[in-house]
């Protein structure tokens, strides 16, 4: 009974698994985030300029009907030629109180960044030519008298330490707690599973990070899944060897194993998609 118990509370564990799969595409998607300085007292209007159709994005889409001030701003937009052939997509954000432009869903690899100055009628341009650098690619744009002065990017480098720490941390807090329930409460077997998840667990997330900052979304789950089941096989490895005892089912530590590491997945995918998709 003790082995079925186990079998059962670690197929409820995965089930959850098939849900994040077959929503994949509400996961957080690669984006661009620009911030502006110069611009504090403008009312101003910023889009991405590119040369392709991106996603489901068209300059010829009516997106904008319903509103007569942003299908006008629209329209500026569409009217708007670049020299180098660059375009309107179909994408803006009213940026003069938040003074930040984030195209989260699908932005251009290759852009020019373009403001528009209702008050004025005045459009400013980027003088070069930007691409996507990373999964959340960042950048700063400086504006002095009207014209762009300067783009430097911006990786979000503080945002990825944090949430490395937050994945770490509660993937130990939550395999302990698993271990908790499967019944492993002396402290040396609960050092032992702390000590081990320090370890496995540093290193897959430095390797998940650098899929976070550089890979796509979908990348970054097939690594993970892989990484997962690996991690899941030699994490069980070592509690067989360690934390059997003669009193428990010979395949309980394994089944703690592959439980815990398939509740600290969907909690490092909840806390992937909240660091890098919405901050």
């Amino acid at each position: 009974m003790k082995i079925f118990r186990n079998i059962m509370l670690s197929i409820l564990l995965c089930l959850p698994l098939f849900t994040l799969s077959a929503s994949a595409d509400m996961g957080p998607k690669p984006s661009v985030e620009i911030s502006f300085e110069g611009l504090e007292d403008e009312t101003y209007y910023v889009t991405l300029l590119g040369t392709s159709k991106s996603g489901p994005w068209d300059s010829n889409e009516e997106y904008y009907e319903d509103d007569p001030l942003l299908a006008d701003i629209a329209n500026k937009f569409n009217s708007f030629q670049d020299k180098d052939g660059y375009y309107f997509l179909g994408y803006f954000e009213d940026c003069s109180q938040t003074h930040q432009f984030v195209w989260g869903y699908f932005p251009p690899e290759n852009f020019k960044i373009l403001i528009y100055l209702p008050e004025e009628d005045l459009f400013i341009l980027s003088n070069d030519i930007y691409e996507q650098y990373a999964f959340t690619s960042s950048f700063k744009v400086t504006i002095t008298n009207h014209v762009m002065e300067s783009v430097v990017s911006a990786p979000q480098i503080i945002k990825e330490i944090i949430s490395f720490f937050c994945r770490v941390i509660s993937t130990i807090v939550i395999e302990l707690l698993v271990a908790l329930i499967f019944g492993f409460r002396k402290i040396t077997q609960l050092k032992f599973i702390a000590f081990t998840n320090v370890i496995t667990q540093i290193i897959l997330n430095l390797v998940l990070s650098y899929f976070i900052y550089f890979e796509d979304f979908f990348t970054f789950c097939i690594v993970y899944c892989i990484a997962e089941f690996i991690v899941s096989i030699g994490e069980g490895i070592f509690y067989q060897i360690k934390l059997k005892t003669e009193d428990m089912p010979s395949s309980k530590p394994f089944f703690y194993s592959l439980a815990a590491n398939c509740a600290s997945f969907i909690i490092g995918l909840i806390i992937v998609e909240y660091f890098t998709g919405l901050l």
